[in-house]
């Protein structure tokens, strides 16, 4: 599968807009969504292939992303996903910065 970079940004688009409506009690299931989102764009992509192709910020934006995006280590529990455990798990640095790096990407894509 080759990657799209119009898919992506509309992922991307949908991920940044998702993040911006929640309100506080909500937030992780707003990330877990907004993880999803993302995983459609990268969905049998190689992330390192596609930095490849990009700037070195942009390179790095996909890297917050991606570094976000992994789940290693946790286990899902009862009906909760892998998705809510890591919005859960993630601090407020953390968050602002993968929010920072969503918008930011999909902006790019976008030129």
């Amino acid at each position: 599968m080759a990657f799209d970079p119009v898919y992506a940004r509309e992922k991307l688009y949908t991920a940044a807009s998702i993040l911006m409506l929640p309100d506080g009690k909500q937030y992780d299931q707003a990330l877990s969504s907004a993880f999803f989102e993302i995983s459609l764009a990268l969905v049998g992509i190689d992330p390192e292939k596609i930095k490849a192709s990009l700037d070195d910020s942009d390179a790095e934006l996909l890297q917050t992303i991606v570094d976000t995006l992994d789940t290693t280590g946790l286990t899902a529990v009862g009906d909760e996903g892998l998705y809510i455990l890591k919005a859960r798990s993630l601090s407020e640095l953390q968050i602002h910065d993968f929010c920072e790096a969503v918008l930011s990407l999909s902006i790019s894509l976008g030129r």
